[in-house]
This record gives C-alpha cells, structure tokens and sequence, in this order.
C-alpha cells in the first residue's frame, strides 16, 4: 500500500514539474516521426484560379474574357493571360478553335494584333510610306502592306490615366463647339466665300462628317473617348473648328444679333473668337498625336495654314503648311501605290473607292501648289522635292452620289469648278521648280539661253489660259450661274500667279542684266494692276482677309 502510494505521488509530480529541453526535443522528435510514418499534415485547400493573371495579381474581379476588360483598360493586353489548369483557359481556346478552323492545337497561342512586329517597331518612327529595313518587315509579319507603321500602334505607350486624360481633355475640347444652329451657319459662309478659292474641302464628304458627328451617342464619348472613333471622325472636330474660324473672319465689326452670343469675354472681337476657334483644332490634332492620321487630318492642317495666311500670320502659316505635308506623306497621299482598295468588288464600293482616290490626289496636288509658291515668295527652303510631277486628279464635277457615278471629265460646254481653277493654278506654279533650279548658278550664269527659255514658257502659258479665266476678253457665259459665283475673283487673282513667276525668274539678275531689271518691273507693274482689280471684287468684311 506504501508502494501505490509513492507510485501516486510520483505520477503527480511527473505532471506539475516542467519537462526539461532534452525531453521536449525528444517528444517533438519522436511526435513528427510518428505522424510522418502514420500519415501526412492535411494541407490547407488550393482554389482553382479561374481569373487572368494580372487580375488574380492585383486582387480584382475578372470578367474572364480574353482579354478581359480590366486588362485591355490599363493597357496590359499582352500580359492578360489564364494559368494553364484554369478551366477558363479551356474554354477561350475551345470557343478560339470553334471560331478559327486553322487551329489544329487546342494549345495554339492567340494571336494579338499588338504581338506583330511592326506595332513594336512603330514608335521608333519607321514609315512603310517610304524605303527604311524595318519597313520590309510588315512583309515578314504579314500586316498590310498599305497601313503606315504608325497605325499599327494603337494604344501604344499609354496607361489607364493616359486614356483616361486624354478622354477628358478630348470632352473638355469638343465641348466648345458652338451650337449645331450657328455651326450650319458659319459652314455654310465657309464654302460660300473661302473653300473655292483652294478647293481643299468637298462639301458632299464634309456634310456627311458633320451628320454623323451629331449623331454619335453621348455615353460613346464618355466611356471610350476619341480611341472608340473612327481615325477619320476622331479629327473631324479639329477641321470643324478651322472652318468655323475661318469663316468668323468675314463678319462684320459690328454688333451681330446672330452671333453676338458666341462671344464670351467683353469687347470681344470676331477675330478673337476666331483665334480662339483655331487654337482648339491646333490643341486637338495635338492631343491626338501622330499615330492613326488620316486625310481629316491633313485637311485640318491645311485649313490651319490658310487662316494663318488670312490673319496674316505668313510664316506661322508656312510651317503649318510644312507639318500638313509631313502628315500627308504619313498617310501615303504623295504615292498613287498607296491609293486605298475598294471594300468589296460591289460597283458601288468600286465607285466610292475611285472618288475617294480623286480626292486624295487632289489635297496632294494642293499641298505641293502651296508648297512650291510659299517657298519662293518667302525664299525659304522647300518641303518635299518636286522633281517628279504628280498624278492630278480628274477635272470631274462632284457627284450628287459618289456610289452610282462613274468619274467623267468635265466638257467644254459644262462650267468651269474650283476644281477646274485649282488644277490651273498649279499648271502655272509649276515653272517654279526650273526657276528655283537657275538660282543655283547665281545672278551672273554663263548662259542666259535658260533664263529666256522659261521665260517664253511662261508666255505661252498665259496664252493657254481658259477663256473664262482671262481678264481680257473673257467668256462669261457661266458668271450668272450660283455655282460659278467666284468666276470673277479667280479672273483677277489668276494672272498674279503668272506676273510673280516672271518676277521670280528674272529678280536674281535686275542688278547683271537691262532685260531682266525690265521684265521684272513689267510683271510687278502687273501684278499690282491685277491686285487692285482683285481688291474691287472683294466685298468690304472681305478686305483683312
């Protein structure tokens, strides 16, 4: 009984006194060899990642779209992709392969357009416009031969908050657009008093820019900002506000009941706003950058360069005129190889691709004309070489509907267009590249012979002129028409082409040679003959212009 006794009392000390270090280490020795050998620790349960791995990164919700929303708003396209177990994974590529008959593999990787090698490239600044190495890679990537590097980088560059200012400056752009009732207004004085006079515009295209401008639903704007338009309708706003401007400059000084309200400052003027106006399209082209141009674009920029002109800003208006040029070559308007192709063989799509051609052609010619004229007036250096001669457009009256017209030339017996007028008008600027050719030899050449040759040339050019563009003698069978309201002005601005080009010929050698110094002072004494001729036909809200 002393025995069980002691055994109790031990018992309780075993179990009140600390075990020491050994025996721990021990027990937990022997604890985990035990449960290795009998079974393993449960572990905690992995859920299947069914999100993208940035979203499952960055802890949000994914829509599970591929790519999903989240991705494609910060930009990250590329890096939006499953975890090859997750069953989301699966069923992309099983409704990719349902929707690609070519994808043999059920783990073929998708094909992104941001992927290709010529997107990567384009923010170097390479042009497929033009011969550069990387500019045969779009051979090797298979993109489109006709799409201009710069196009293929969409999005390029650019974070969530990038998208995200742009949207909101592009808004806070756009909303100082007058109201659609003064806008018809101040259109239509546009094309009344200034597009015929360069005939950079077509009415018919630009009205249906215009409709389909107003009709854009809000929440388009909102949600995805000038990225979610057309490259065409994207810069439209920047060539509406030119026209708008351009058109302010004709209003008279005085108190307007219609458009007093569109001026927002005191003792605000027309040209204020004009200014104002102007500014705008200059900001927007600007926040738009280089990259998805399009012949709006261009338009825009040469609308810039002729308000310029009409404020007389001139040398503002020259390098305005030197960035649309860029912006053109940018877009392939300087190469008939990169003319569009119709959308379908339909002949409707066959018709409209061939007007659109003309027009490309045309704002070309334009361009090269201002170009080529500009440089020798202020004797500044030329944008683009003009050594080959351009493919002109066709003399063709527009279409009421561009789908179901063929292009025809304009007849004899049909009125003259502003068409008509700016094919001439580069006709006669044209001598200009041979004159700017005889500056190089300085005023004392060895031989006048070239001097005299382009001299006749520019004789038998004005001899050439249409009947109803002469000042004498000309044929006014067409004055009385609405369409030909004009006529007169282009009669006494025409022949200060041809007086400036003789000048411009023979002003290196006034101080070398008596016929020279004579010439140029006959065409001078013409010119300001044609210049007070062309003042009378203005009307008075027409002279700062």
């Amino acid at each position: 009984m002393a025995s069980g006794a002691t055994d109790s009392v031990q018992a309780q000390n075993a179990q009140t006194t600390p075990p020491s270090e050994e025996d721990m280490f021990r027990q937990k020795r022997g604890a985990t060899d035990d449960a290795s050998s009998i079974k393993p620790a449960p572990r905690k349960r992995r859920r299947i990642v069914i999100s993208c791995t940035e979203c499952h990164r960055r802890k949000q919700k994914c829509d599970r779209k591929l790519p999903c929303t989240n991705c494609v708003s910060r930009n990250k396209r590329e890096a939006c992709k499953y975890d090859t177990a997750a069953p989301t994974l699966r069923a992309q590529q099983k409704r990719g392969n349902s929707s690609n008959g070519d994808a043999d593999s059920p783990t073929a990787p998708r094909e992104n357009p941001s992927d290709s090698i010529p997107t990567k490239v384009a923010n170097f600044g390479y042009s497929a416009t033009g011969v550069s190495t990387l500019g045969f890679l779009r051979k090797i990537d298979g993109a489109n031969p006709a799409e201009p590097l710069s196009r293929l980088a969409n999005d390029a560059g650019g974070t969530h908050a990038d998208h995200l200012n742009m949207r909101e400056r592009y808004k806070s752009l756009i909303r100082q657009l007058p109201a659609r009732t003064y806008i018809d207004q101040l259109v239509e004085i546009y094309f009344h008093d200034f597009n015929w006079m360069y005939y950079g515009l077509d009415r018919d295209v630009f009205d249906r820019q215009l409709a389909e401008w107003f009709s854009l639903p809000f929440n388009l704007l909102t949600n995805g900002g000038p990225q979610a338009l057309s490259p065409d309708l994207r810069s439209f706003p920047a060539l509406l506000f030119q026209v708008l401007a351009t058109a302010l400059l004709v209003l008279p000084s005085g108190p307007d009941p219609t458009f007093d309200s569109l001026k927002y400052a005191g003792n605000m003027t027309f040209e204020d706003l004009a200014m104002d106006y102007s500014e705008s399209g200059v900001a927007i082209l600007s926040l738009l950058g280089k990259r998805q141009m399009s012949i709006t674009t261009v338009l825009a920029g040469f609308a810039r360069a002729s308000f310029l002109k009409y404020v007389a800003l001139v040398t503002e208006s020259w390098h305005a005129i030197g960035s649309a040029i860029r912006d053109a070559q940018e877009v392939g308007l300087h190469r008939d190889s990169l003319d569009p192709k119709p959308a379908s063989d339909d002949a409707e799509a066959v018709l409209e691709n061939q007007w659109e051609i003309q027009r490309r052609r045309k704002v070309w010619m334009l361009l090269l004309g201002w170009d080529l004229h500009t440089g020798v007036v202020l004797g500044r250096p030329l944008t683009v070489s003009h050594s080959a001669m351009p493919t002109l457009p066709v003399d063709a009256p527009l279409p009421k509907d561009r789908s179901r017209t063929p292009i025809q030339p304009r007849g004899d017996n049909d009125p003259p267009t502003p068409l008509t007028r700016a094919i001439w008008a580069y006709t006669i600027m044209r001598p200009l590249k041979d004159i700017i050719e005889l500056e190089s030899e300085g005023p004392c050449p060895k031989d006048f012979s070239k001097v005299d040759a382009i001299h006749q040339r520019l004789i038998d050019l004005e001899e050439r002129t249409p009947a109803y563009f002469r000042l004498e003698n000309p044929d006014k069978r067409f004055d009385d028409l609405p369409e030909c309201h004009w006529l007169p002005s282009v009669r006494a601005s025409l022949p200060q082409l041809i007086a400036f080009n003789v000048m411009a010929l023979h002003r290196p050698y006034i101080f070398t040679r008596a016929k020279s110094r004579t010439e140029a002072l006959k065409s001078c004494l013409k010119a300001l003959d044609s210049q007070r001729l062309h003042f009378q036909s203005l009307k008075p809200q027409q002279y700062k212009t």
